[in-house]
């Protein structure tokens, strides 16, 4: 499912994580988006075919990797500071 599909099937406002298990920082990222009562959506791309395929046509081979209303935010770190900064 692509960013795109997303935005229309859950809205704008929604974070998108692809991580995988036994990851750090997909771990970090889902526990600061749920402290700070942010609806999000995660794909495991060891499990995911279609989320793997999508990290690798985006260019991208680390976890995570984190989408916001279609738009690529970064890892872990980007979006600590994008939740700062929307505060």
């Amino acid at each position: 499912m692509s960013n795109v599909e997303i935005d229309v099937i859950y809205g704008k406002d929604l974070y998108v994580i692809y991580g995988g298990a036994n990851c750090m920082w997909c771990e970090q990222a889902k526990k600061l988006l749920e402290t700070n009562n942010e609806e999000y959506l995660y794909f495991d791309v060891r499990e995911d075919g279609d989320a793997l395929a999508f990290l690798q046509s985006e260019g991208y081979s680390s976890i995570p990797q984190i989408y916001m209303s279609g738009e690529h935010i970064g890892g872990f770190n980007e979006l600590k500071e994008k939740i700062k900064n929307d505060k």
